[in-house]
């Protein structure tokens, strides 16, 4: 059903119909974040995921009213045509992409809207942190750009707006998983900081009119859902073999929080799985030839080709940033290397083969896109041109 609203969210032609298709797609993912119904803490997570959910859907349809006040319509080229054709620049253009920005950015988890994702993340199945990280908050972001793209012509940088959170996201993301030991919080809140250089090459395809910066933005929106899927369903491997092994029968068996510590040693008894993991997360760090660093290169050279000085300072907090990401992913390689097995890996059974075969799918899909960026082009480069052809003047 998630995958389905999804479709239906990229194909709807008006504001109306793109919400429903939006709520569809939240509706669906409420359960997947509550699937452990006895526990206490997912149940928690799940009224903090569906109330703030649906205070950013209140947003979305005051928004919506707005512009149908203003526009009489609601078609997305028909509200560019009533835009395009008003007098005066209407205040109610910009609050409405105000409320747009806010409601869709709380699905996105937007800095300082964010709160309901590390919860979230870290309560639901590993295969669903997967789906919620690597699809449902990139099916946000083009649900927000597609808004925002019928109000194009009012008296407002989108894309400058889109860089600032980028800033505040990047920074906050970075610092908060700093602090995290669990091992799925910490990829949780570096998924925030990731979202931040999503919308930092979209915003500069935006602010200067570029192909690059939107086909960098697209690009790292690949790379970051094809790496950080392969991370969290590698979490879940290891938990599965950590966890499982100690015979936790009955409810909540396996849904313990897999810690920083439980690592030490694992590359021992599941060298696999520590590869993969060891890849996605070096990826996220930015380190070639990994897809990670190729994605985050393309951002920082579309961004640096504008010349232009906010741009810059931009990147070079970019780029610092990712160098800090390594605070928090070189301590999970280290653990599985160079530490010694611990108790709970000197007793984890083996994960059996059906687990293995997609980590070893997705870590292909990281090395070869890394090693042959181009590969993605058909996807990328298309992508951007609708992109920028949505907000041309």
């Amino acid at each position: 059903m998630v995958c389905g609203a999804i479709i239906g969210l990229g194909s709807a032609g008006d504001l109306f119909n793109l919400w429903l298709w939006f709520e569809a797609m939240a509706f669906a993912s409420y359960p997947l974040v509550v699937f452990y119904t006895h526990d206490r803490l997912a149940l928690e997570a799940g009224i903090k995921y569906l109330v703030q959910s649906a205070a950013g859907s209140v947003f979305i349809l005051l928004g919506i009213a707005l512009v149908l006040l203003s526009a009489g319509t609601l078609d997305v080229l028909g509200v560019r045509q009533a835009l395009a054709a008003a007098p005066v620049e209407p205040v109610l253009w910009l609050t409405a992409g105000a409320l747009f920005v806010v409601g869709f950015g709380v699905k996105i988890a937007l800095v300082p809207l964010h709160t309901w994702l590390p919860d979230a993340h870290a309560q639901a199945p590993s295969g669903i942190s997967a789906i919620l990280s690597a699809v449902v908050i990139e099916a946000g972001l083009i649900a927000l750009l597609r808004a925002l793209s019928a109000l194009a012509g009012a008296a407002v940088s989108w894309g400058a707006l889109l860089i600032g959170f980028g800033l505040f996201n990047m920074l906050a993301g970075n610092l908060l998983a700093l602090r995290q030991q669990q091992v799925k919080r910490l990829l949780a809140f570096s998924s925030i900081g990731h979202v931040g250089y999503m919308i930092v090459g979209l915003g500069v395809a935006l602010t200067v009119g570029t192909a690059a910066g939107a086909q960098a933005g697209f690009f790292h929106l690949l790379s970051h859902g094809l790496m950080k899927g392969l991370a969290f369903l590698a979490a879940g491997a290891l938990m599965f073999g950590l966890q499982h092994s100690l015979g936790q029968a009955g409810a909540g068996a396996g849904h313990q929080p897999l810690m920083v510590d439980d690592l030490s040693g694992a590359a021992r008894r599941y060298p696999l799985v520590a590869l993969v993991l060891s890849l996605a997360v070096l990826g996220l760090g930015g380190l070639p030839p990994l897809v990670g660093f190729m994605s985050k290169w393309q951002i920082l050279v579309a961004g640096a080709q504008t010349r232009d000085v906010g741009i810059l300072i931009v990147l070079i907090v970019a780029a610092l940033c990712s160098v800090l990401s390594l605070g928090y992913y070189a301590p999970l390689v280290n653990r599985m290397y160079r530490r010694e097995p611990g108790a709970l890996v000197a007793k984890g059974r083996a994960i059996p083969a059906a687990m293995l075969a997609p980590l070893v799918v997705l870590a292909l899909a990281v090395v070869i896109l890394g090693v042959l960026p181009f590969l993605a082009g058909w996807l990328t480069i298309p992508a951007a041109a609708d992109l920028l052809a949505a907000f041309a003047p």
